[in-house]
């Protein structure tokens, strides 16, 4: 997730808008997270945050950003905020800790492994994920 890719990936997307939200560092410019909104899926209310950019255990920044991924899309008229997270990974427990809650879903990890020491077994306990790495978002 570098900025070539997130600028492909995101800015430069030509059909869906999205909004980059960022963090940084107490008196300096220097990033400390960012997060990328989608307001709106089709003609439905619903915010989905599509990418987390929060090194892990930097929680006063991702509890800030969170909160203000929430206001953001409260103000634009969404009124849910979504996410997609390895139920271990450390954005999904933050979640949990903020009061949202694990919804099923219809979408299923897939992968394609060319390497045998990597089974899928291992890749669904480590690989992390974002709505962003799908097609749908």
């Amino acid at each position: 997730r570098d900025s070539r890719y997130l600028n492909w990936r995101y800015a430069d997307c030509p059909d869906v808008r999205y909004t980059l939200l960022t963090a940084r560092r107490w008196f300096g410019a220097d990033l400390a997270g960012a997060a990328i909104l989608r307001l709106g899926v089709g003609d439905q209310p619903i915010g989905c945050l599509v990418d987390w950019l929060v090194p892990d255990g930097a929680t006063p920044v991702a509890q800030a950003l969170l909160a203000y991924c929430e206001t953001v899309a409260r103000e634009a008229g969404m009124t849910q905020l979504q996410a997609w997270f390895p139920p271990s990974a450390w954005p999904a427990q933050l979640l949990l800790q903020r009061g949202y809650r694990p919804e099923p879903t219809p979408y299923h990890l897939v992968a394609l492994t060319k390497v045998p020491e990597i089974s899928l077994e291992w890749v669904n306990a480590h690989w992390y994920y974002t709505m962003g790495d799908s097609d749908i978002y």
